[in-house]
């Protein structure tokens, strides 16, 4: 999960979304010392110069522990995994994390990462999907839209 790590951003005409990604050992006391990697962070996203989330400060929290924070997760996808990857190699592995709105237990998603570095420039490719709570009132969603997002590294 090492190459998904550090601060990515999109940029579209007036809209910005930013991701903080950090890698954490994690040990599970539970079971006598299971240890596993966790792919954790924060996102900002604005419009139209306005912020309309920004969880960016939480990611230094040190009162924020694992899957309490904005994004995480530890899936590791192949390309015949949901959402398929036709143009990966097979030996080539993503990350499915989850993403969270805050404030709003009922408003989550599921974000794709696939890593790539073109001509010496690290990028995300990116496909957020809304996994929202339905039925919820008011309707839950997240504050971006679903879709495919290129990230650079900065």
């Amino acid at each position: 999960m090492n190459k998904f790590e550090g601060t990515w951003k999109y940029i579209n005409g007036d809209t910005e979304f930013k991701i903080v990604l950090v890698k954490k050992l994690v040990v599970n006391a539970n079971d006598g010392g299971y240890i596993y990697d966790l792919l954790i962070g924060e996102y900002l996203y604005k419009e139209n110069n306005v912020i309309i989330v920004n969880t960016l400060a939480d990611i230094n929290n040190t009162s924020i522990r694992g899957y309490q924070h904005n994004i995480g997760g530890t899936l590791i996808m192949h390309n015949l995994n949901n959402p398929r990857c036709p143009q990966c190699d097979f030996s080539e592995r993503r990350v499915k994390l989850i993403i969270d709105k805050p404030n709003d237990m009922n408003a989550s998603g599921y974000l794709t990462l696939r890593y790539l570095n073109i001509n010496g420039v690290q990028k995300l490719e990116a496909i957020l999907e809304n996994a929202s709570i339905m039925g919820s009132e008011p309707p839950a969603k997240l504050d971006m839209p679903d879709g495919n997002y290129i990230f650079i590294k900065e």
